[in-house]
C-alpha cells in the first residue's frame, strides 16, 4: 500500500522557515503566558501581571475565544490564515490603545480584547503548524523557537525586579508586530491549504489511535497547567520553570540533529522528569531546599507539553481530516475548564493540589509508552511498502556491493589462496574472514538474503497499514469487504513474513527496519 495521492499532495504544500521567522511565530507563547495567563487568577494561582485594572473573571472571555476558534477551523478551514492575520491586527491595535489616556472601563476593554484575541488564534497557531509546516520545521518551532519565548516569558515574570505595566504594553505592542510580520509571510489562498480526506478517497479513521493521541493531550495539557501552578507557589519558581522548559527543548533538539533520537523517545524521560518535579514539590511542604528544585524538574513537562502540536501532526500525515486540529483544541478548552475548577477547589489545599498533579502524570506517562511504538512509526513518515521495498533494495545493493567486492579481492590475494573475503566492509557480517580464512561468494550471497523481507501481496500490504495504526480486526474486514477470518488469516502471513509474532514485534520491526534507511524528507 503505498501513499496515497492526497497525502502526497498535502505534503508537497508544507513549509520550512527559517529560525528567526519561527521566533517571530513563537512570540505568541509569550504573549499568552506572560500577559494573559498571569493577568487573573481564573488560570493562574495569584494574577502576577501589573494590570492597572482589576479584569475580574475571564471565563466567558476564554470559552468565547475557544469556541470560535473551533467554529472558523471546522466550517471555514481555509480561511485560518486570514483569520490570524485579522486577529493579529485587532489585537495590534487594542494594545497602542493602552498607550492612550484612558479610564478605567475602556483600558479594561482593551485587556478583554486583547484576551479574547488571544484564545482565537490559539486554534489557529496549532492548525498552522500542522497543516503547513514540515515535520523539521515543526520540531525546531517547538523546541528551540518556543525557547526563546519561554526565556522572555521567565523575564517578564521574574521575581527580583517586577515588571511594570508598561513594559508589559510594549512587549505585546512588539510580539504582535511581529506576529502579524509572520502571518503576511504565510500564503493565504485556498490552494496553500491541505485537503482534506473525503468519503470516496478510502481513507479508513485510525479512532483508537486517535483517541489515544487526544487522551494523551489532554493529560499533557493538566500537566502543564498544574506544573505552572506550582511554580507560582516557589519564589521564583516561574522564571525557574520558563528557564528550565527552553534549556530541555533545546537539548531534545541537540540530541534529535546530533545523534538522529526522536524527540518522541526523549519524551517518556521528559515526563518521567516531571513527575519528580511533582514529588519535589509534595516534599519541599517539609523540606524547603526542595522548593526551587521543583519548578526546574517540572520545566520538562513542559517541553513535552509543547510537543502536542507533532503528536497531532503525525495523525493529520496519515487521516487528513479536518476534525482533528479543532478537537485537539476541543480537548485543550476542556482541560482549561477543569483546571480552573480544581484550582478554584483547591487553592487552598496545596498539598492535594500536588498529589493531584502526581497521579495525572503517571497516567500521562503509562499512554505515553502505550502509544509511543505507534507514534514513532508513524514519524518515520513511510508505509509499509515503501519500508520493505526500501529495504529490500538496499540489501539487493549491499549483495552486489558484497558479491563485487569479493571478486576483487580474490583476484588481488588468489595467490594466498584467499577467494572473496574482502571489499565488504561495512556490509554484512558475512563478509568477515572466518577462522579458516575463506568465505565464499556463495555464502556472502546467500547470508544477504536472509536480510531480505519477502513481498507483501497487495491486499496484505493495506491489512499491515491499517494493524500498524491501531485499527480494529472488523473495521479492516468491513473497509476491505472481507471477512473478519480473511483479515486473520493476512495478518498470520505478514507476521510470519517479517518474523513476528504480534502487532507491537510488527511495529517494533517497522520502526527499527525505518531506522536503517534514510529520512525521507517532505
Amino acid at each position: 500500500m503505498s501513499r496515497h495521492p492526497l497525502l502526497a499532495e498535502n505534503e508537497s504544500k508544507r513549509l520550512e522557515f527559517r529560525l528567526p521567522l519561527l521566533i517571530c511565530f513563537a512570540l505568541y507563547s509569550t504573549w499568552q503566558m506572560a500577559l494573559i495567563y498571569f493577568s487573573g487568577q481564573t488560570l493562574s494561582l495569584d494574577g502576577r501581571a501589573p494590570l492597572p485594572v482589576d479584569v475580574g473573571d475571564l471565563d466567558f472571555v476564554i470559552a468565547a475565544g475557544y469556541l470560535l476558534s473551533i467554529g472558523v477551523m471546522i466550517f471555514l478551514p481555509r480561511f485560518v490564515v486570514r483569520a490570524e492575520r485579522i486577529a493579529g491586527a485587532a489585537a495590534l491595535l487594542s494594545v497602542l490603545a493602552l498607550f492612550l489616556p484612558l479610564g478605567p472601563d475602556v483600558l479594561a476593554l482593551m485587556y478583554y480584547i486583547q484576551c479574547f484575541c488571544g484564545l482565537f488564534m490559539i486554534g489557529f497557531e496549532a492548525a498552522i503548524l500542522v497543516n503547513l509546516f514540515t515535520e523539521k520545521a515543526l520540531l525546531k518551532h517547538i523546541l528551540l523557537a518556543y525557547g526563546f519565548a519561554s526565556l522572555l516569558t521567565a523575564v517578564l515574570q521574574n521575581d527580583v525586579f517586577r515588571a511594570p505595566f508598561t513594559a508589559f504594553r510594549l512587549c505585546a505592542a512588539v510580539i504582535l508586530a511581529l506576529m502579524l510580520f509572520f502571518f503576511f509571510k504565510l500564503p493565504a489562498s485556498a490552494g496553500a491549504w491541505p485537503r482534506y480526506a473525503q468519503k470516496g478517497d478510502g481513507f479508513v479513521a485510525p479512532k483508537s489511535l486517535i483517541i489515544g493521541i487526544f487522551f494523551l493531550v489532554a493529560l499533557n495539557c493538566f500537566a502543564t497547567l498544574f506544573g505552572v501552578a506550582v511554580a507560582e507557589s516557589v519564589p521564583h519558581g516561574v522564571s525557574a520553570y520558563y528557564t528550565s522548559s527552553a534549556v530541555f527543548g533545546c537539548a531534545v533538539f541537540l540530541v534529535w540533529r546530533r545523534f538522529g533520537v526522536s524527540p518522541l523517545k526523549s519524551g517518556a524521560v521528559l515526563i518521567a522528569v516531571g513527575g519528580m518535579g511533582f514529588i519535589a514539590a509534595m516534599a519541599s511542604r517539609f523540606f524547603p531546599a526542595l522548593a526551587l528544585i521543583a519548578p526546574v524538574l517540572l520545566g520538562a513537562g513542559m517541553t513535552c507539553l509543547i510537543l502536542n502540536p507533532y503528536f497531532v501532526s503525525l495523525i493529520t500525515r496519515r487521516y487528513p481530516s479536518k476534525y482533528i486540529v479543532p478537537a485537539y483544541i476541543g480537548v485543550a478548552f476542556v482541560t482549561v475548564l477543569i483546571h480552573s475548577a480544581l484550582l478554584d477547589a483547591l487553592r487552598a489545599n496545596l498539598v492535594a493540589l500536588f498529589a493531584a498533579y502526581l497521579v495525572i502524570t503517571v497516567a500521562l506517562l503509562i499512554v505515553y509508552l502505550l502509544l509511543a511504538p505507534y507514534l514513532l512509526y508513524a514519524s518515520r513518515g513511510r508505509s509499509v511498502q515503501e519500508i520493505v521495498e526500501a529495504h529490500n533494495e538496499a540489501v539487493a545493493a549491499g549483495t552486489a556491493t558484497a558479491a563485487g567486492g569479493a571478486g576483487e579481492v580474490g583476484e588481488v590475494s588468489g595467490a594466498g589462496g584467499v577467494s572473496g573475503t574482502g571489499g565488504v566492509s561495512g556490509v554484512s557480517e558475512a563478509g568477515r574472514v572466518s577462522e579458516a580464512g575463506r568465505v565464499s561468494e556463495s555464502d556472502i550471497r546467500r547470508k544477504l538474503r536472509l536480510a531480505a523481507i519477502t513481498p507483501l501481496t497487495p491486499r496484505e500490504y493495506e491489512v499491515a497499514e491499517m494493524t500498524v495504526l491501531g485499527i480494529k480486526q472488523s473495521v479492516i474486514a468491513n473497509a476491505l469487504n472481507i471477512l473478519p477470518g480473511t483479515v486473520n488469516n493476512h495478518r498470520s502471513h505478514i507476521y510470519s513474513k517479517f518474523g513476528v509474532a504480534n502487532r507491537e514485534e510488527l511495529l517494533a520491526c517497522l520502526e527499527k527496519l525505518s531506522r536503517t534507511l534514510p529520512d525521507k524528507e517532505t
